[in-house]
């Protein structure tokens, strides 16, 4: 019924979502998690990341965070990983139109998607 908009932080590794409240009142849900670690990112060596959204179908318990029914796949070129990320998703504290603070995204997965690239060579 909603969805979320993903902003990533490539100075500081912050991946950050928001969602709109459903009686049209802002952004009531923000999700937030540091993904310089799981990614295996190095800084100095100036990280590009892609990033891409796309729907899943988790199983779901019946407590009430539960992971949403989409993903946000990041991935950084210099280091060759590729990770996934789902909202820890409250649908009764978003239909009762509660703010979600600040909540952690759910790490899923990570991968390398090729080989690390080699070291520079210096002339």
């Amino acid at each position: 019924e909603v969805e979320a908009v993903y902003f990533l932080d490539f100075l500081t590794g912050d991946l950050t979502a928001v969602v709109l409240g459903k009686q049209g009142n802002g952004f009531t849900a923000f999700f937030r998690y540091k993904i310089l670690d799981d990614l295996e990112v190095d800084p100095s060596k100036n990280p590009q990341y892609l990033m891409t959204t796309g729907m899943v179908n988790l199983r779901r318990g019946a407590a009430g965070l539960r992971p949403g029914l989409a993903a946000v796949y990041v991935a950084e070129v210099t280091s060759g990983q590729v990770a996934a990320y789902a909202i820890p998703w409250n649908k009764s504290a978003h239909a009762a139109g509660r703010m979600q603070a600040p909540v952690p995204l759910v790490p899923l997965g990570k991968t390398p998607f090729r080989a690390m690239a080699p070291p520079a060579v210096e002339e």
